[in-house]
């Protein structure tokens, strides 16, 4: 057994009692639940295993409480069902909490009829259902992932892009919060044949956050997107460079 092999055993323990060790927790265990008693706590580190972790409803992550997973392994998908009312966020980062290395995709739902599937309109909060009818939804947190909570942390996440085989239009990070921090995340292009969402949207109201080392991929739309004459967000704006060391096109909304 080579010496990396080692180490990373060392490092990986499933429901162990070692003190030393931090136990892993797999797919099938409530961890919602284990979220919310870490909290309960007084706060502490979750940490998830190089598994795919399928949920039903947005997984939320409370105060104090961070939830690391294995890089490019540990994935949280959560599955858009037709007709139903949860479009994500797949994570929300209540105050104080963190996320860091895990894949998050939100995957939206098929409509045989149509052949069609469900999509967001860019940035706004519709998401429109390809049925006969063409049905309308509000969802405010039209996103993969939701910072609403001051000081929440995001770091080391892969958000793929979501092309229309797999629905459209999704922001990969939305801010509602203040002082809130987004560091070193990949994000691919949320797709639409519309109107390009952003891959990192800053609420109006918003300030006080640092969104820093982000790689974007090359849209030819803007893809961090913060409001106008807020200070202290993101830096200067501009084409794609490494303003604020983003590798992104930035402007305002």
């Amino acid at each position: 057994m080579s010496p990396l092999v080692r180490r990373n055993r060392a490092l990986r323990e499933v429901r162990s009692t070692n003190r030393d060790f931090y136990p892993e927790v797999i797919p099938g265990e409530r961890l919602q639940a284990i979220l919310n008693s870490t909290n309960l706590q007084g706060g502490g580190v979750v940490r998830l295993g190089p598994y795919s972790y399928y949920m039903n409803k947005t997984l939320k992550i409370p105060e104090n409480v961070t939830l690391v997973g294995v890089p490019r392994k540990t994935k949280l998908i959560l599955r858009h069902i037709a007709g139903g009312t949860v479009f994500g966020p797949v994570v929300e980062l209540e105050t104080k909490s963190k996320l860091t290395d895990c894949y998050v995709s939100l995957e939206l739902a098929y409509d045989a009829v149509t052949d069609k599937y469900y999509g967001f309109d860019g940035d706004t909060a519709i998401l429109q259902a390809p049925d006969t009818s063409r049905v309308t939804y509000s969802d405010t947190d039209n996103c993969t992932v939701l910072l609403s909570g001051a000081r929440a942390f995001v770091q080391g996440c892969v958000i793929p892009g979501e092309t229309t085989s797999k629905g459209t239009g999704r922001r990969g990070i939305l801010v509602t919060a203040s002082d809130c921090f987004v560091l070193g995340n990949e994000i691919e292009v949320p797709d639409n044949d519309v109107n390009l969402p952003s891959s990192i949207f800053l609420n109006t109201g918003v300030n006080g956050c640092v969104v820093m080392q982000n790689w974007c991929e090359s849209t030819a739309s803007v893809s961090i997107k913060f409001k106008s004459g807020t200070t202290n967000v993101i830096g200067p704006t501009g084409a794609f460079s490494t303003d604020s060391f983003n590798y992104a096109q930035v402007g305002t909304h």
